[in-house]
C-alpha cells in the first residue's frame, strides 16, 4: 500500500507534468486513478485524472503504431483489423474511466469534491476558454438504427455532480466568466444548466446560440450530445422551437459528416428522424419533409448490419410512416415514388405496430423451437429454467396439496367459479401479471427466495397451458403490446427507467430514464406512465407512432399525477382511470380520476372514504366498474373487489374467487369473458 502511495505522489509531482503529458503518461496516471481509488485513496485518485487531463486529451504518443499485415500467398489479409491508434484509443478510454470512477468517488467523499474534480477535467486549467465533453462511443441498436441511442458523457456527469453539490449557478457562471459561449461546447453546457433550472428565457437563448454555432460546423459527438439535449426537451413537452432548432442543426451536421465519412457511427438516421417528428410537432412541415428526405439520401451509407438492399428498404419504409401516418401522401408520392407510395398506402394502418411480414414469420418460427437451456447464448437462464417450475393443475392433484404455492387461476364472472390453472412453487413473489393480446402467453414479475422483490425482479413469460417458463431479463411491471410483439416495463437503478423490449428479451430500448410505472394502450398508439420526485409528478403519454411525449398532469403527490402503480386504460385507449385524492391536499380521501390521454381534462369520476387500495386496477370491457386488490392490512387475506363507478356505489368483493387466499393482479383474456388473476397463500395470523 505504501509503495502504491509513493508511485502516485510521483507520478503527480509538478516536475513530471510540467507539459501537456503524452499518451502514455495519461494513460499511466489513469491506471494509477483507478488502483488508488480500489484503495479508498480517493484525494489521489481525483488528483491524478485532473493533473493528467489539466491540458485536456493528449495527442503526443511516444509509442509508434505497429501495424502488422498478414500474408496469404501473394495476398495480404484485408479481414484483419489494423489496430486502433493509441491516442484514439486513449480517447475512448477517459470517459469510460471518468465516469466509473465518478461512482466510486461518490461513495468515498463529498459531492462538492467530485464536482471539483470534473469540473477541472471537462474545463481544465491550463486551457481555460475551451471545453471538453469527454463522450463515450456512440452505441447503436442494430435492430432499431432510427431510435435515439443512449448517450453518456463526462459532461453530462458534471451538470449531474453540480446539481448534488448544490453548485450549478456557481458553474454556470463560471462558464459565463470563462466565455464559454462563445463556443459551441460552452454553449451546449450552459443550455443544459438552463435545462436543469427549467429557465425558459435563457433555454430560448442558449437553443439559438448553439443553433446557429453548429451551422459554422462542430465535432461529431458535440452534435450528438447537442441532440440529446434536444430530445431532452422534446420529452419535456415545453420549447418545441427550440427543440426543432438545435435538433435539425445537430441532424444537418451528421449528415455532412456521414457523407464525408461514410463508415462514421454517427446515429444520422436516428437524429434526422428524431428532428423531422420536432419539426411537424413545432408546425414547422416544410423543414420536416427537408429531414426526411435527407433521410432517404443516408440510404447511401454502407450497411453496418443486414444488406445493403435491406437498409433502403427500411428507410423508405420509416419515411412512408412519417408522412403517411400525418395524412401527407402527395409528400410520400413526390419522395417515394408512386408505385412504393400506393403500395405502402394499401397496406398501412397508422394503429397498427405489427412487425413487418417477414419479421413476424421470423418470430413465430423462433416461437415454435424448443425452449434454450444455453445460458451463454439466450436471455433466459439456465439455472433460473432449472429451479423456477411450473406445475399444471390435473385431477390427481388436490387444492390442498399445493396450499404453499403460487396459484395462476381463472375466473369466469357469468359463472362464478374460479378454476387453479397452475402453479409457480419456486418464487419467492409473483405480481403484475398480464395476458398478451393473443391470449397465449402471460407476462408477470417473480422473484426467488433470498432476492429483492424490488431491485431483484425479473420479467416472466409462460404460455397460458403452463409450457415454455422463459427469463426475459430484470423489470417489473410488464405490460403487452396489442401485436404481442413486445413489452414495456420498468427498471431499478442502475438502469431505472421505462424499457421497451421484445417478447424473447431482446432488442432493449430505453424509453425514459425517470419514468415509471408504464403501460402500453390497448390500442398500442401510446405508452403512459408517470415521473414522481418528492413533492412533484408528472403523468407521461409517449404516443409510439409520432414518436411525441406529452404530459396530460402535473401536480402534487396523489394528485392525478401521481399515480406510480395505480392507474388502468380505458378499453378505448383515450383515457386512463387513476388513483387520486380530489385535490392536492394529502387529508382528502382517495378515490378515482379519469385523465385524458390526448389531452389535460381531468374529470373525477368517484371520492371515497380512505380505503388501502392495492395496484393492477381493471376496468371491465364496458368500463362501467374497476377491479382492484384491497389489501386488508388487519387480515391474512387479501380479496378482489369491484366497484362501479359512481359517486354512491361502494366496494363489493368479487364472487367466484377463492376466499381463503390473498388475491391480486387482475387481468382479462382478450375475449373479454374470462378474468385470469393470482392467489398466494395466506399470511400468518396476526
Amino acid at each position: 500500500m505504501h509503495r502504491l502511495v509513493w508511485l502516485l505522489i510521483g507520478s503527480l509531482s509538478p516536475t513530471v507534468l510540467a507539459a501537456p503529458p503524452t499518451v502514455e503518461q495519461v494513460s499511466a496516471a489513469l491506471d494509477l486513478a483507478e488502483q488508488a481509488a480500489q484503495h479508498g485513496l480517493t484525494d489521489l485518485s481525483m488528483s491524478a485524472v485532473q493533473r493528467s487531463l489539466a491540458w485536456g486529451p493528449p495527442t503526443v504518443s511516444t509509442t509508434p503504431q505497429q501495424t502488422s499485415l498478414v500474408h496469404q500467398g501473394a495476398r495480404v489479409d484485408t479481414s484483419v483489423p489494423i489496430p486502433i491508434p493509441p491516442s484514439q484509443a486513449l480517447q475512448q478510454r477517459i470517459p469510460r474511466t471518468v465516469l466509473r470512477l465518478a461512482d466510486i468517488w461518490r461513495q468515498q467523499t463529498s459531492a462538492p469534491q467530485v464536482y471539483d474534480a470534473l469540473r477541472n477535467i471537462v474545463l481544465p486549467k491550463e486551457r481555460p476558454h475551451e471545453v471538453f465533453l469527454y463522450s463515450l462511443p456512440v452505441a447503436q441498436n442494430a435492430l432499431q438504427p432510427e431510435r435515439m441511442p443512449v448517450i453518456n458523457s463526462v459532461a453530462q456527469e458534471l451538470i449531474r455532480a453540480a446539481v448534488e453539490a448544490g453548485r450549478l449557478d456557481d458553474f454556470q457562471q463560471q462558464l459565463m466568466e470563462a466565455g464559454a459561449n462563445h463556443v459551441a461546447e460552452g454553449s451546449l453546457l450552459l443550455l443544459m444548466c438552463a435545462i436543469q433550472h427549467a429557465d425558459d428565457n435563457a433555454i430560448q437563448q442558449y437553443s439559438e446560440t448553439l443553433r446557429q454555432q453548429m451551422q459554422s460546423g462542430v465535432r461529431m459527438q458535440t452534435a450528438i450530445l447537442t441532440a440529446s439535449a434536444g430530445l431532452v426537451l422534446r420529452q419535456s413537452g415545453r420549447h418545441p422551437v427550440a427543440a426543432a432548432g438545435i435538433m435539425s442543426a445537430s441532424a444537418e451536421t451528421l449528415a455532412t459528416i456521414g457523407r464525408h465519412d461514410p463508415r462514421t457511427s454517427a446515429p444520422v438516421t436516428a437524429v434526422l428522424l428524431a428532428a423531422a417528428r420536432c419539426l411537424f410537432a413545432a408546425e414547422q412541415p416544410d423543414e420536416a419533409v427537408a429531414m426526411l428526405q435527407m433521410c432517404l439520401a443516408d440510404h447511401n451509407r454502407p450497411s453496418t448490419s443486414g444488406t445493403d438492399g435491406d437498409r433502403t428498404s427500411r428507410q423508405r419504409c420509416l419515411v412512408a410512416r412519417e408522412l403517411f401516418g400525418r395524412h401527407l401522401d402527395p409528400v410520400a408520392t413526390r419522395l417515394l415514388g408512386k408505385t412504393y407510395a400506393s403500395g405502402f398506402a394499401r397496406r398501412y394502418q397508422p394503429t397498427s405496430l405489427q412487425p413487418d411480414a417477414d419479421e413476424a414469420a421470423s418470430n413465430e418460427a423462433a416461437s415454435n423451437e424448443p425452449a434454450s437451456t444455453d445460458s451463454a447464448g439466450s436471455n433466459q437462464s439456465a439455472d433460473v429454467l432449472r429451479t423456477a417450475r411450473v406445475l399444471p393443475a390435473n385431477s390427481d392433484t388436490s387444492l390442498n396439496d399445493v396450499a404453499d404455492h403460487i396459484w395462476f387461476c381463472s375466473l369466469n364472472p357469468k359463472t362464478r367459479e374460479s378454476t387453479l390453472l397452475w402453479t409457480l412453487p419456486d418464487f419467492q413473489h409473483v405480481s403484475s401479471p398480464t395476458i398478451s393480446s393473443d391470449g397465449t402467453q402471460v407476462a408477470f414479475e417473480a422473484t426467488f427466495p433470498g432476492e429483492l422483490i424490488t431491485s431483484g425482479a425479473a420479467i416472466y413469460t409462460v404460455r397460458l397451458d403452463g409450457s415454455r417458463l422463459q427469463r426475459l431479463g430484470p423489470g417489473t411491471q410488464p405490460s403487452w403490446s396489442p401485436g404481442s410483439q413486445r413489452l414495456v416495463c420498468n427498471r431499478y437503478s442502475p438502469d431505472r427507467g421505462v424499457w421497451i423490449l421484445r417478447s424473447d428479451g431482446s432488442s432493449e430500448l430505453l424509453l425514459d430514464s425517470t419514468g415509471w410505472s408504464s403501460q402500453w394502450s390497448p390500442d398500442g398508439v401510446r405508452i403512459a406512465y408517470t415521473r414522481s420526485s418528492t413533492t412533484d409528478s408528472e403523468f407521461v403519454v409517449y404516443n409510439v407512432v409520432e414518436d411525441q411525449f406529452s404530459i396530460i398532469a402535473k401536480g402534487k403527490k396523489r394528485s392525478p399525477a401521481q399515480s406510480s402503480w395505480n392507474f388502468c386504460w380505458t378499453p378505448d385507449s383515450q383515457h386512463v382511470l387513476v388513483e387520486a385524492t380530489q385535490g392536492d391536499n394529502d387529508n382528502t380521501p382517495p378515490g378515482f380520476s379519469k385523465i385524458s390521454a390526448i389531452t389535460s381534462d381531468n374529470r373525477p369520476l368517484l371520492i371515497r372514504n380512505a380505503q388501502e387500495w392495492d395496484a393492477d386496477f381493471l376496468l371491465t370491457p364496458d368500463a362501467s366498474r374497476v377491479m382492484f386488490a384491497h389489501a386488508q392490512t388487519k387480515s391474512s387475506i387479501e380479496q378482489l373487489l369491484t366497484l362501479e363507478l359512481t359517486e354512491t356505489s361502494s366496494p363489493e368483493p368479487l364472487v367466484g374467487q377463492y376466499t381463503d387466499r390473498r388475491n391480486t393482479g387482475l387481468s382479462w383474456m382478450p375475449d373479454g369473458r374470462t378474468l385470469i388473476y393470482l392467489s398466494r397463500p395466506p399470511n400468518p395470523a396476526k
